[in-house]
C-alpha cells in the first residue's frame, strides 16, 4: 500500500497530476525553507523542557568471568 502510493507521488510530482497529498508535497519541493523556519521554533520549545529532565544514570558491566571464546 505505502509502495503503491510512493509511485502515485512519484507521478503526481513529475507530471500536472494533482491530489491534496501531492499538492503539499510539491509546495514542500517548491520552497523547502518555509518549511524550515517553522521547525527550529517547534524544536526551540521542546529544548528547556528537555533540559530540565535528569540524565540517566550509566550502569557498568560486570565481568562474569566468561570469555568471548569460553
Amino acid at each position: 500500500m505505502i509502495n503503491g502510493y510512493k509511485n502515485v507521488l512519484a507521478i503526481a510530482i513529475e507530471t500536472d497530476y494533482s491530489f491534496p497529498l501531492a499538492d503539499k508535497v510539491k509546495e514542500y519541493l517548491k520552497n523547502p525553507g518555509a518549511f524550515a523556519a517553522a521547525a527550529p521554533a517547534a524544536s526551540a520549545a521542546a529544548a528547556p523542557a528537555a533540559a530540565a529532565a535528569p540524565e540517566p544514570e550509566e550502569e557498568e558491566e560486570e565481568d562474569m568471568g566468561f570469555s568471548l571464546f569460553d
